[in-house]
């Protein structure tokens, strides 16, 4: 690791620290929460077009997200945080700020939030956001506030982040591929 990964890291970590930050990363961060906005989203989009092929067609595409998000997270966790064996800062700094999140496993190289977020970013844009720039925007903003918390909460380094930004993006391309073949059968 570099001295200016060490310095940005420090600068998310205690020059912006503030309670009210504290907060609004600790839920950017909650798994729980992008989970329950998610499925609340597609149930209420299946809900309303229940009977129609457009409803099958959605309950394709939602079974192809949950699909391409579990198989990021497996691959970043057990494919290569076991095998990079980078500790997460708060296992490695001192005097590192925990702003309200547990530190989590003892590997933080790449991060499974950057991953999973991206990888989902990456396979709805492919399929659908090319055709709404502003709603792309907000998404791909949505996903660098989602990262940038892990590294404010003291729980990633900057190049956690970035490793995986690289991961999602990857298998959300893959995911996109197989969808063309698989949505369009």
């Amino acid at each position: 690791m570099t001295q200016a990964e060490l310095d940005l890291f420090y600068w998310f970590n205690h020059r912006l620290a503030s309670p009210q930050l504290d907060v609004l990363m600790s839920l950017l961060s909650s798994t729980a929460f992008w989970l329950s906005v998610g499925i609340g989203v597609s149930l209420h989009r299946l809900y309303r077009q229940r009977g129609s092929r457009q409803g099958r067609g959605f309950l394709r595409v939602f079974l192809l997200f949950a699909a391409t998000l579990i198989l990021t997270d497996m691959l970043s966790y057990y494919g290569l945080k076991d095998h990079l064996l980078r500790l997460r800062p708060c296992h490695e700094l001192a005097d590192v700020r925990l702003a309200a999140a547990p530190c989590g496993g003892q590997y933080g190289l790449p991060s499974n939030h950057a991953a999973n977020s991206m990888a989902v970013f990456t396979l709805w844009y492919l399929l659908f956001g090319y055709r709404r720039k502003f709603i792309a925007l907000c998404g791909l903003l949505m996903v660098l506030a989602v990262c940038l918390s892990r590294v404010y909460l003291g729980v990633h380094y900057p190049s956690d982040i970035g490793a995986g930004f690289l991961v999602g993006a990857l298998m959300g391309s893959i995911a996109a591929g197989f969808a063309r073949t698989w949505l369009n059968a």
